[in-house]
């Protein structure tokens, strides 16, 4: 019996953990490879956001197009509703990625032509227009001849 507890004695002296020294260089080395992941994570999201409201726009654009290509006409902001519902758009219940509407803008004094927008919580507008394909602006710069306010809302506001 006194051999046994000799060798449990020993064996646990002979047991070795981890320095605090040894630990902090792991946690500071997980905090570095952190520091470095997060930030290409987050700017995914922000991306991904991006690119559905570019599509979401292209599709609406598609739908306005077709539109006129069948009727000579664009729909007018009384049609839309009906229109991109007949077309597989939710109109009334469409918000962008971070919640915002899209409003469409017909422009009844110049003919053919539209504009659909929305933007993001820093700002930046998103657009498509009769002319342009869907784009990405900094800042609250329409494009020329088209204006940033009025129209009907995607969400029925």
């Amino acid at each position: 019996m006194q051999r046994l507890l000799y060798m449990l004695h020993r064996a646990r002296r002979n047991e070795r953990g981890f320095t605090l020294i040894e630990l902090m260089v792991v946690v500071a080395i997980i905090a570095v490879l952190a520091a470095i992941a997060l930030p290409r994570f987050t700017g995914q999201a922000d991306k991904a956001r991006e690119s559905a409201v570019l599509a979401e726009l292209r599709s609406m654009k598609a739908v306005v197009e077709i539109h006129y290509a069948e009727t000579g006409k664009l729909p007018t902001p009384d049609e839309i509703q009906t229109v991109m519902n007949e077309d597989g758009i939710n109109w009334g219940d469409l918000v962008n990625p971070w919640g915002e509407e899209y409003p469409y803008n017909y422009r009844v004094y110049v003919p053919d032509r539209y504009i659909i927008y929305t933007r993001d919580p820093a700002g930046n507008r998103y657009y498509v227009t009769d002319r342009h394909t869907p784009t990405k602006v900094v800042g609250n710069q329409p494009p020329t001849g088209y204006h940033f306010s009025g129209g009907v809302a995607s969400n029925g506001t």
